[in-house]
């Protein structure tokens, strides 16, 4: 995670050419919504599962963990994106 943030700063910085800072904004915003999803979310209820498991937990850690795979998805498609821009230029 913290590779990506670093990568996300620099591509911000570096902005290739022809590349909308639009778009790496975006990148950040979803970035800070994994990190955020991680730390107040998913590792409390990590905490919650080292007391033993509970159902409930599990379920809303499956829930916690969907949005960061959907954050993640979006993320890739948009550095896919830009990938591709950049190999075509």
């Amino acid at each position: 995670m913290v590779a990506e943030l670093a990568t996300g700063f620099i591509l911000l910085s570096w902005r290739p050419e022809g590349i909308s800072p639009y778009f790496l904004w975006i990148g950040m915003a979803l970035i800070g919504i994994i990190w955020l999803n991680t730390f107040f979310q998913a590792v409390p209820l990590h905490n919650k599962l080292l007391d033993g498991l509970s159902p409930e937990a599990v379920k809303s850690l499956v829930r916690v963990n969907w949005i960061r795979t959907i954050a993640w998805t979006v993320r890739l498609g948009i550095l896919g994106w830009i990938a591709y821009r950049l190999m075509k230029a």
